[in-house]
């Protein structure tokens, strides 16, 4: 998974945490005060959150303009 052009990011004690899913936002709070606060648009930019399988609260979040995700084969 590669996040391009990163903004910001916070984390709350995601090691070693069973993640449930990635979930997406073009409007939320977190992402506003990271775009104000590096004078970038908003519109630009989303949310990425890993959430929690057993809270299904954010553990993780990134703001980025976009997310990469590749199949590995095994």
């Amino acid at each position: 998974m590669i996040f391009h052009r990163v903004l910001g990011m916070k984390a709350f004690s995601p090691e070693e945490q069973d993640l449930s899913h990635l979930s997406e936002s073009s409007a939320s709070s977190f992402l506003s005060e990271v775009c104000i606060a590096v004078e970038e648009p908003v519109g630009g930019f989303r949310e990425f959150s890993f959430i929690s399988a057993w809270t299904d609260e954010p553990l993780l979040t990134v703001i980025a303009d976009d997310v990469q995700v590749h199949k590995m084969m095994l």
